[in-house]
């Protein structure tokens, strides 16, 4: 109990104390006043993914097929919500000009001193980045192996997930004028929680699956106990 609370206060905590440290940025970003373009295309295209069933044979695939119906659809609790973040991480490491491969580290408190230290920007980014705790390699849930297939299958399926953090990634980078320092990956990690929301909102019933998505469920083959879809 103790660690998932001091795993919280990371989220919470490191932010604030990045921020400390460099110049404020004022503009700041709230769904009401995105650009009325972007704001129109992630509303309408993430709307669609909130109406959207996964079928057994999807949570399968989701998994590599390496797990079959209900068992896919647990595992795919965690991996799903796991892979949505770290879409958004990459194209935010994109848009910054850094590496977009997402490392899976130890999660720890960074101290202001350490921050102070850091050599370089991506230096810094990376030791305030927001990374859940199910990107920890010792979680238990989420192999490295496991995140790739799920990872494809948004991609392929749902494309505007990536795209809607990629829009708003960009639309926001623009305001900074092309200067990247500390204030504004500040910023940016800011606004990766902004559109994060968002999306995690549109796509959470893709994982917990909604009592609508459940009723649409086929009856199980009382012969083969399965389900057929």
């Amino acid at each position: 109990m103790l660690s998932e609370l001091l795993i919280v206060c990371f989220f919470f905590v490191t932010p604030v104390q990045a921020g400390a440290l460099a110049s404020h940025i004022s503009t700041t970003a709230t769904p009401k006043n995105f650009d009325n373009k972007t704001a129109l295309f992630i509303d309408e295209e993430l709307t669609k993914i909130s109406t959207t069933c996964l079928s057994g044979k999807d949570h399968e695939e989701i998994t590599g097929n390496i797990l079959k119906d209900e068992m896919a659809r647990t595992f795919n609790l965690f991996l799903g919500f796991e892979a949505v973040d770290v879409i958004g991480l990459m194209e935010l490491r994109l848009v910054l000009g850094f590496s977009p491969s997402v490392p899976w580290k130890h999660l720890k408190t960074v101290s202001l001193e350490e921050l102070e230290a850091a050599p370089t920007i991506e230096d810094y980014y990376e030791m305030i980045e927001p990374i859940s705790y199910r990107h920890d390699p010792e979680n238990g849930w989420n192999l490295e192996k496991n995140l790739a297939p799920v990872i494809a299958f948004l991609d392929n399926r749902f494309p505007a997930i990536r795209t809607a953090f990629r829009k708003h990634f960009e639309e926001q980078i623009g305001r900074l004028e092309g200067k990247i320092d500390r204030a504004a990956v500040d910023y940016m990690i800011q606004q990766y929680y902004v559109i994060h929301s968002l999306v995690l909102e549109k796509t959470r019933g893709l994982w917990g699956e909604t009592e609508e998505c459940k009723s649409k469920r086929p009856k199980k083959n009382s012969c083969r106990g399965k389900n057929t879809w």
